[in-house]
């Protein structure tokens, strides 16, 4: 069980590897608008927490609680069995299987995905390319590519209801294979303790 979300960590960690070659798509004025929209609603907290749901590449599904802190700081705990621990402290994203080890595997956070959605400046217009855009019942869908090119392949955001909150992201590596986020119980701007974020006791 282990082994097959540590894998589907792995492609969300450092998915961003696949070649992406789709040209930019075409955006009206108001679709810009929109994700102008999108942007500064990204940008309007500091904060964010709640519970998520993982469903890695082969349908496999797990659950936890996460924590967020801009710039650069994150926390997702897996519910148990998989007692995971990840921890993004600004510079380093650090892996953790509590079950069997205390030390984390460290990855650089400007290397992976989550490097843009724990940006300061979270801008979708200015810092992606966007592949794709589109309307499905209740959702926005933009999938986009990271316009500076350290990190290829493409990230989707879901943004549902009325007032366009994130609901989810979904990052597809090389093969295709898609790993998928998905967030509810979303409380935003509300006081996390700094001590979550603190990788160096692992």
């Amino acid at each position: 069980m282990f082994h097959r979300f540590f894998g589907a960590l792995v492609i969300v960690l450092c998915g961003f590897v696949s070649s992406v070659n789709a040209e930019n798509i075409p955006l009206r004025d108001d679709e810009i608008a929109t994700i102008n929209s999108v942007s500064a609603y990204l940008k309007s907290f500091g904060t964010m927490q709640g519970n998520f749901v993982q469903v890695a590449p082969n349908g496999g599904t797990t659950g936890g609680k996460f924590w967020i802190r801009r710039p650069g700081l994150m926390r997702f705990e897996y519910d148990a069995p998989e007692k995971l621990l990840i921890i993004a402290d600004g510079i380093w994203v650090g892996v953790v299987d509590l079950k069997i080890k205390s030390k984390a595997d460290r990855y650089p956070l400007g290397e992976t995905p989550l490097d843009f959605i724990l940006s300061d400046d979270p801008d979708i217009m200015k810092k992606t390319d966007i592949k794709d855009f589109y309307y499905e019942p209740g959702n926005l869908v933009i999938t986009m590519s990271d316009k500076a090119g350290k990190m290829k392949g493409s990230l989707t955001m879901i943004f549902g209801g009325d007032d366009l909150h994130l609901s989810s992201w979904t990052i597809t590596d090389e093969h295709g294979r898609q790993t998928s986020i998905y967030i509810s119980d979303l409380r935003v701007n509300e006081p996390i303790p700094g001590d979550r974020f603190a990788l160096h006791r692992y």
